[in-house]
């Protein structure tokens, strides 16, 4: 109120709501961080972030309680699988939070975790059995994994100080070394089906292992929190919004449970959150998030499509069964593998 009165002899009305809003912004976030660090948090982003989290993660449980006492009640329960994802999720957010906060090393160590295992889902599912070029992309992979863990940046003098030319020379030894296999073998016969498995493989994780990269950026750590609310609700929110008011398919044959209310309510709710979370980037305009958030949920929500049509070509339901009603690693983290690489170009170029 002080504030307000200020502003009001010193700014005409038009700056006076913004600044006045602006400062309503700060002292929320002020009362986040306070509850936050009450918690132990010392990340500035996660401090901001983690309440909202909270608060949200409360407020996604009571809808879906209210949906599944309605469905109850018609004897029908379209969210019935939800409450199994839910309680797998919550020890995953749990270990992205937690890592976030550690920083780099143990951001970086999650995302290597995740990336060697959907790697093995991988060659499990296309049937790659193709040992020599396994270990050079894994190798590789190792390799990228090691780069986002650092904390010596000088380790990063060369290549930027984002870590982008790890990224580029993990590519470029990729196209080189597993075009070699074949060569010292002096064999052709089936060598284009391993290449193809081989470089579609290491692609998925290359882009996947940008999530790593993030914490590198500008506000890293708000950059991961930013592209795990625009991933992640839109995600949960188009399969919330399908379950519930779907009925025209958007691709039945890759996909036929997705329908375009599905695609377009996830869509809105992840630029919505991202909107929601625009403290986290503080460097960017409003519209600049804005824009940030529609353009990550749509290419995340590509992501998970993407993934698909492998399954489907593949004739496999999911990629393995380590996280019940998810499926695999890889099936929960197929909107974040394009989502990552999306947000932190995005931001580069930003």
């Amino acid at each position: 109120r002080k504030c307000q009165v200020v502003f009001s002899t010193l700014a005409p009305r038009r700056c006076r709501c913004k600044m006045y809003n602006s400062v309503k912004v700060r002292l929320k976030n002020r009362r986040y961080s306070a509850t936050a660090m009450v918690l132990g948090v010392s990340d500035p982003a996660l401090q901001i972030a983690l309440v909202p989290i909270i608060m949200l993660f409360f407020a996604v449980l009571g809808i879906q309680t209210l949906a599944s006492l309605i469905s109850w009640f018609k004897k029908r329960d379209p969210l019935a699988n939800l409450w199994k994802r839910l309680t797998v999720a919550i020890p995953i957010i749990s270990a992205i939070l937690i890592t976030v906060e550690i920083g780099p090393m143990g951001w970086g160590f999650l995302v290597g975790i995740f990336v060697l295992i959907g790697y093995r889902e991988y060659c499990s599912g296309t049937e790659f059995g193709d040992s020599s070029m396994q270990k050079v992309t894994t190798a590789l992979l190792i390799l990228l994994i090691a780069a986002g863990m650092t904390h010596d940046q000088t380790m990063f003098d060369w290549a930027g100080d984002n870590g982008q030319g790890w990224l580029s020379l993990g590519a470029m030894l990729a196209i080189m070394l597993l075009w070699l296999v074949p060569v010292a073998r002096d064999r052709a016969e089936g060598a284009s089906a391993d290449l193809g498995r081989a470089f579609v493989g290491f692609s998925l994780c290359w882009m996947f292992l940008h999530g790593a990269f993030l914490m590198h950026l500008e506000n890293g750590s708000g950059a991961i929190i930013f592209t795990f609310l625009v991933v992640a609700m839109g995600d949960s929110g188009a399969l919330m919004v399908g379950r519930i008011i779907g009925k025209h398919p958007f691709r039945p044959v890759i996909s036929p449970k997705k329908t375009w209310e599905g695609a377009i309510g996830g869509i809105i709710i992840g630029a919505l959150c991202g909107w929601v979370g625009r403290s986290l980037l503080p460097q960017l305009s409003d519209i600049e998030v804005i824009g940030l958030a529609v353009f990550v949920a749509i290419i995340a929500a590509t992501g998970d499509l993407a993934l698909s049509i492998l399954k489907r070509d593949l004739g496999i339901k999911d990629w393995s069964n380590a996280l019940p009603g998810h499926g695999g690693i890889l099936d929960r983290v197929d909107s974040f593998i394009f989502g990552a690489p999306a947000c932190y170009w995005a931001l580069m170029l930003l």
